[in-house]
């Protein structure tokens, strides 16, 4: 258990790298006209990155094939826009976005596939969606061609209750993803109802990779929030005594793991002060084991920074 950067973006990304959840997202989420054209059965997540420096920060890096009417292939790109509120020029982002998809397919030789942009939001205000051509103000008819005109679709879990995220997914480890992104940043909410979010935690639990889904779900509540890990061990152990276990001795192991790296810090600030040994491993309760071993990284050259990313011991 542990803490990440960009953990909306990331655990996003986790949920929908998953073909059968992606799958089941794209057929009750997207409009119906839309996805009841897309050859789900055939989907496949497309292995190539295509985010640049620009985007990285904003938007995952989730994109599928499959086909449309069994004519053409079609790229899906799911776009999760993690802000709490609309991103002030999305159709920049996007279609920075389609241009690396469209570049791809010019190194490979294929033809140019159609893309749709999916913006994925779950912050506190309803996505402000505008036309890109508003952001030029007003264009005579002469002057109109000249800019670009596309359209994207928003999934905006502002406009989802509760309820319908579990009427509308079927798809436990889907359902509870879906809940903790559109709760995330109402703390007071989401710790209320953490035992309905986790009501058949112990199903997902029981099945194959349960476990691995479990830690998913709270990395990304310790990452993105401030809940007391202990309350949300107890809560959730009224409905799964396993899951509440699992996240007490999560938390037990980031505790040391949390002193361990404190002390690694006092020790390698201590030999960058040119000290012995003897008083270091007092001040920190290091063994000398680890001691030695951290004096013959810092003589390798790795920097302190290098040395934290490591499991010593």
């Amino acid at each position: 258990m542990k803490t990440i950067v960009n953990p909306h973006d990331k655990f996003f990304k986790e949920m929908l790298s998953r073909v059968d959840r992606a799958r089941e997202f794209i057929a009750k989420a997207l409009p119906a006209e839309i996805a009841d054209r897309l050859d789900l059965e055939n989907l496949r997540l497309d292995p190539n990155s295509y985010i640049d420096g620009r985007l990285e920060t904003g938007f995952s890096d989730v994109v599928y094939d499959c086909h449309y009417k069994g004519l053409i292939r079609t790229k899906v790109a799911l776009l999760f826009e993690h802000k709490s509120r609309a991103a002030a020029h999305p159709h920049l982002q996007l279609l920075g976005y389609m241009l690396k998809i469209w570049e791809s397919n010019i190194k490979s030789r294929q033809a140019l596939t159609p893309v749709v942009p999916i913006i994925f939001h779950h912050g506190l205000e309803r996505w402000d969606r505008r036309p890109f051509r508003g952001s030029f103000g007003e264009l005579d008819e002469l002057l109109r061609p000249f800019v670009p005109e596309f359209d994207y679709l928003v999934v905006d879990t502002v406009e989802w209750s509760d309820q319908r995220v579990r009427e509308m997914f079927s798809s436990l480890s889907l359902q509870i993803g879906m809940l903790l992104l559109k709760n995330i940043f109402d703390e007071v909410k989401l710790l209320r109802d953490l035992h309905e979010i986790f009501q058949n935690i112990q199903k997902v639990l029981d099945a194959e990779g349960g476990m691995e889904s479990f830690e998913s779900f709270v990395t990304y509540m310790f990452s993105a929030t401030r809940l007391d890990m202990r309350e949300v061990a107890e809560r959730i152990r009224r409905v799964s005594p396993q899951g509440g276990q699992a996240i007490l001795n999560g938390y037990e192991k980031a505790k040391q793991a949390g002193q361990n790296e404190r002390a690694i810090k006092s020790a390698l600030a201590l030999i960058d002060l040119g000290l012995p040994n003897e008083p270091i491993l007092r001040a920190t309760d290091l063994g000398l084991p680890v001691l030695l071993e951290l004096r013959a990284l810092l003589a390798q050259g790795m920097s302190p920074e290098q040395i934290l990313d490591l499991e010593l011991g």
